[in-house]
């Protein structure tokens, strides 16, 4: 191992994730360690727990906001706040599928 000083001076975020199809919404995150000085990226991390209550309530407003806009695109009469109404969808039921599917036979071989 060489030891030494680092360049780094700042971390910034690349890209992040999120998914409600689960009771626990789940959230990742990808940065960046850069150098303001050189402008450099040095290396990337990434985490996926740990997040502050300021975070999960903001990826919650960021939700109810994406919602919204959602809703606007593609309901009229929109009615928010639903009782009884799941708080999170569930994944689409998977059947069969590839090329199978469309020729009627299950699954097709491997080539």
């Amino acid at each position: 191992m060489i030891k030494g000083t680092a360049k780094i001076d700042g971390i910034a975020l690349g890209e992040g994730t999120f998914s409600f199809l689960s009771p626990d919404s789940k959230l990742t995150a990808k940065a960046a360690f850069i150098s303001s000085t050189s402008g450099h990226t040095h290396g990337w991390t990434s985490a996926q727990g740990g997040w502050s209550k300021e975070t999960l309530l903001k990826l919650k407003e960021l939700r109810e906001s994406m919602e919204r806009d959602l809703a606007a695109l593609h309901l009229s009469d929109v009615v928010e706040d639903v009782p009884g109404l799941s708080v999170s969808p569930s994944p689409a039921p998977r059947g069969p599928s590839g090329l199978g599917e469309y020729l009627g036979t299950g699954d097709a071989p491997q080539v």
